[in-house]
């Protein structure tokens, strides 16, 4: 069941990015679209990659505890580094450039 308009906002998850990621063999599968939905009409800035398109096949809901999750790891690892690097140029926690360069 997807809220109507104006749907309740989440104003303290705004700058948080998250991410439902849905495994094709998932009994979630089926509820994730409207979680992500929900999220989104809250103001939460969501993505929700579907594992098969990533051509990782036959997930269920636990996909850290299946024998093969190294993959999923390897996806959701590479999502958060996008999601929480800092802009080049700009140090963690600050608004200040960073002059130099740094050591190899």
């Amino acid at each position: 069941m997807v809220p109507v308009e104006p749907a309740l906002q989440l104003p303290s998850l705004r700058r948080i990015p998250v991410v439902v990621a849905t495994a094709e063999a998932s009994w979630k599968a089926q509820e994730d679209h409207g979680i992500v939905h929900f999220l989104r009409q809250a103001g939460v800035s969501t993505e929700q990659p579907h594992l098969e398109k990533a051509g990782i096949h036959g997930k269920g809901y636990m996909v850290m505890l299946e024998r093969n999750s190294d993959p999923i790891a390897a996806l959701l690892a590479e999502w958060i580094e996008r999601r929480t690097a800092p802009p080049l140029g700009r140090a963690v926690g600050t608004s200040r450039t960073i002059s130099g360069t740094c050591p190899p």
